[in-house]
């Protein structure tokens, strides 16, 4: 099984035991049908989707699932169903980029049953040493400032408090997550979609804390949008990938802030990692579409249309011109 390793001067290395899996195969849709709901937490509390905790049976039925782990069973319907592909997809760009995203599956409760998407939990793993448990970034920045809006918030703010945390490798973290959001046009990296893995067992019982994988991507890659209404004219793709956002802005109060325009305000500072911006920014048109074109292959009942596909290549491809459009004169801080 792959592994993450981070240093960190209270426990050292630590091993972390998400990774990349195998890809999934068209012909491998996960049938959840027999998998226990976990005893503790069967349905997920947050979000609006209809969620359920689910564990692997052991052994695991295909290779890239992991057998007595804890997975979340998502089955978004109507006119959010495309969110489906919208996650399985944002992980396979992860893979791609090399950003750490949790491994996601096409999946369904039996033949003829709800469709959703399977992700994997991103701690739990069984004979973890030392073990993590996750905290959302919300439960720390309360305990910083008080009170303070979960939807809207401050970059500037999150790269502080990381920095303050002694966080490891924070800095190619929020290069990447901000990057990777706005390859994908992620809309939904507020306060409760992001957090840390928390790590005790150092010295006199200390933590380390990492940022955890970049998670809950299903508000991406145009998902609300109807084959009927694809934006596929030069014009108005490029007026799409304009009013791309994000929850929050670089200060506290800026509400909105563009994509585009966020990753290039982060170039301008010395919170950037160069090195993993100019690597993302070089995803390249083949990569786009051979991914688009694994999805296509999959048959189910909510396919992943060839229509749709070519959107997708066209609005990342655009918002990939676009960040280096926007990073062509910036003063990179040495």
């Amino acid at each position: 099984m792959p592994n993450f390793a981070f240093n960190n001067p209270v426990l050292g290395s630590l091993n972390v035991a998400i990774g990349f899996r195998r890809r999934q195969e068209k012909s491998e849709i996960v049938d959840v049908s027999s998998w226990e709901l976990d005893e503790e937490f069967p349905y997920y509390p947050q979000g609006k989707k209809p969620k359920q905790f689910l564990i692997c049976p052991s052994p695991a039925p295909h290779q890239f699932l992991i057998g007595g782990h804890k997975y979340l069973f998502k089955k978004p319907i109507g006119w959010k169903a495309q969110q489906i592909w919208s996650e399985v997809l944002a992980y396979e760009f992860g893979r791609v980029l090399d950003i750490q995203v949790p491994p996601a599956f096409v999946a369904q409760d039996g033949p003829n049953g709800s469709v959703g998407v399977l992700v994997e939990f991103f701690f739990g793993y069984q004979n973890q040493e030392p073990p993590s448990r996750f905290v959302h970034a919300a439960e720390i920045l309360q305990g910083r400032r008080g009170s303070f809006s979960e939807r809207i918030g401050s970059i500037r703010e999150n790269l502080t408090a990381c920095r303050s945390m002694g966080v490891a490798n924070w800095r190619e973290w929020w290069t990447g997550a901000l990057t990777f959001d706005a390859l994908i046009g992620n809309t939904d990296r507020h306060s409760e979609n992001w957090g840390f893995l928390v790590f005790q067992g150092g010295p006199e019982g200390r933590s380390a804390n990492i940022l955890a994988p970049v998670f809950d991507n299903g508000t991406s890659l145009g998902w609300q949008t109807s084959e009927e209404k694809f934006p596929l004219s030069k014009l108005d793709l490029a007026r799409f990938v304009h009013n791309g956002v994000h929850h929050c802005g670089w200060f506290d109060g800026d509400q909105n802030g563009q994509h585009i325009a966020l990753v290039r305000r982060l170039a301008e500072t010395p919170y950037v990692s160069r090195q993993k911006l100019q690597s993302m920014i070089q995803l390249s048109d083949d990569q786009i579409w051979e991914l688009t074109d694994w999805a296509t292959a999959f048959d189910m009942h909510l396919k992943f249309s060839t229509l749709r596909a070519e959107f997708v290549n066209l609005q990342v491809t655009a918002r990939r011109d676009g960040l280096k459009q926007a990073l062509e004169n910036v003063k990179w801080i040495k």
